[in-house]
């Protein structure tokens, strides 16, 4: 019973450093350019180990996806238990998603719309929906609701403007730019959503 015990703590443990190795592959060189041999590698198993684990790259894939979405809903539920301005809250929800949890966003809808299967494409889309997507728009009504923001244009269309800049700045992240230089372009981007340009 304890061998078996012990046996299942290792599988789960070898499971979730594939799917942290892999996050870290696939967010830095997209789902195309990696392969289950590098994963394997990396995560310091072989091949038929890591295929014990999962029977093909895409599952892999999921299961990464289903990780940060994971945790990036519970990040996105704790700022919501919090009482902030608009402005405190998109700031926190950009730090949360450009310096906490740095997915290339642009590159994950890019890869879930080119390499994965229809079915799978179902799922993650869904995932993308409920964990990013969703919320946001929560948020922009819930602030026009408050009277904080201009109420003439819909929370839907506020929020696709805020995740082309979040995409942005994700994407054109600078290699060895540190939290503080990260946290000035995202006080910006919130301040220029905001505010606007015009004086």
């Amino acid at each position: 019973m304890v061998k078996q015990t012990n046996r299942a703590l290792e599988m789960q443990k070898t499971r979730q450093r594939i799917i942290v190795t892999a996050e870290r592959l696939f967010m830095d060189k997209g789902y195309r350019f990696v392969t289950t041999r590098e994963i394997a590698k990396e995560s310091n198993i072989t091949q038929p180990a890591l295929y014990h684990h999962f029977k093909d790259k895409e599952m892999i894939y999921v299961a990464v996806l289903q990780a940060v979405t994971t945790d990036v809903r519970q990040g996105i539920d704790k700022l919501k238990m919090e009482r902030k301005t608009a402005k405190e809250a998109l700031t926190a929800y950009f730090k949360l998603l450009i310096v906490e949890h740095p997915s290339n966003l642009a590159m994950m809808v890019n890869d879930i719309n080119s390499q994965i299967s229809a079915e799978n494409q179902l799922l993650l889309f869904q995932l993308w929906q409920s964990t990013y997507f969703i919320p946001m728009i929560a948020f922009f009504e819930e602030k026009q609701g408050a009277n904080e923001i201009r109420a003439d244009k819909s929370a839907k269309a506020m929020t696709q403007y805020t995740f082309g800049v979040l995409m942005s700045l994700v994407s054109l992240k600078i290699p060895y730019q540190t939290e503080e230089q990260l946290l000035i372009k995202v006080s910006e981007s919130v301040d220029f959503l905001l505010e606007g340009i015009v004086r």
